[in-house]
């Protein structure tokens, strides 16, 4: 396992727990106008990200401590291998053109996740809402698509998935740990899916409170701006 190697997992966790990081305090309730909030809010709000953040961590620790079991070796080093079911064999220090798909994804994904919220500031909240002085932010990643936020959140989804099924990771090659394997397979489905049928409602949601809050002002980007999460697709 090499140092890049090790990097590039960290790189993709970090992608994650920004993903799942609410860069805003709940604001005061005198300061906002009444939205519902689903349960689709509460639900991606309080589970989604956490439960996705363990994901990412708890694989990327194994080959934190694989990769420093084969840079320094011992009897302790020894025994964390054997503890991990390391296998030389099957376990790959080599970048593989899958792995570093993954890896970019995640990366890039908690990049423009950030991007979001710098760009639309005290207004990137995860709960759906409408300060009483809100502007319409059209600018930076939302002069691209209406939506970027959520295109940023699936691509680092997709990227954890990725990166540790790829061929060499730890995940994939320890036959030990194969009931570990199947339940983050299992979570990181459910969570893409999941995540689409949430988008899918709420999209549109977001698009009425917005279009009712600031009318031809929101008409005449969404006029510009015609794709909610990718150019030209969707």
């Amino acid at each position: 396992m090499s140092w890049l190697k090790l990097g590039l997992f960290v790189s993709s966790a970090l992608g994650n727990g920004i993903s799942a990081s609410n860069p805003n305090p709940n604001p005061p309730k005198e300061a906002l106008e009444q939205v519902k909030r689903t349960t689709g809010d509460m639900v991606m709000g309080r589970f989604m990200g956490q439960t996705l953040a363990v994901v990412a961590v708890i694989p990327t620790l194994a080959e934190a401590a694989i990769t420093v079991a084969l840079k320094y070796p011992s009897s302790t080093s020894s025994r964390v291998l054997d503890f991990l079911g390391y296998d030389p064999s099957r376990c790959s220090t080599e970048l593989s053109g899958t792995f570093l798909t993954g890896a970019a994804l995640a990366t890039l994904g908690g990049i423009g996740r950030c991007w979001c919220y710098r760009t639309l500031g005290q207004y990137f909240t995860f709960q759906l809402t409408l300060y009483r002085d809100h502007h319409l932010i059209t600018s930076g990643p939302y002069a691209v698509v209406r939506h970027p936020s959520y295109t940023f959140v699936l691509m680092i989804c997709t990227g954890i998935a990725v990166v540790h099924g790829a061929p060499g990771s730890w995940l994939r090659s320890a036959a030990a740990f194969a009931p570990l394997r199947y339940a983050i397979m299992l979570v990181c489905s459910s969570i893409i899916l999941v995540s689409w049928k949430f988008m899918l409602q709420r999209l549109p949601l977001e698009d009425e409170y917005l279009r009712r809050h600031f009318g031809r002002e929101w008409e005449a980007w969404a006029s510009r701006v015609r794709y909610w999460l990718v150019p030209g697709i969707i």
